[in-house]
């Protein structure tokens, strides 16, 4: 899998901890998310994608790079 989190949390304006917070686990969590030594559960992902406005295909396909990330 080759989603960008750090892309997409940084296009958002926001630090690991905040992310961490909003998805109630560490930062050293979402730094090993965005390093690719591990991948978020499924639960996890849905999130991500609500959060980030995606559909799950464009998070897991990298086809979010026009697409809105800001929350609603």
């Amino acid at each position: 899998m080759d989603f960008k989190l750090a892309e997409l949390r940084k296009r958002r304006g926001i630090t690991q901890k905040e992310l961490a917070e909003t998805l109630l686990v560490s930062p050293q969590t979402i730094s090993k998310w965005e390093n690719g030594k591990a991948i978020p559960d499924i639960g996890l992902l849905k999130e991500i994608c609500h959060d980030f406005n995606l559909d799950i295909n464009d998070l897991l396909d990298g086809n979010y790079k026009k697409k809105s990330i800001n929350k609603k």
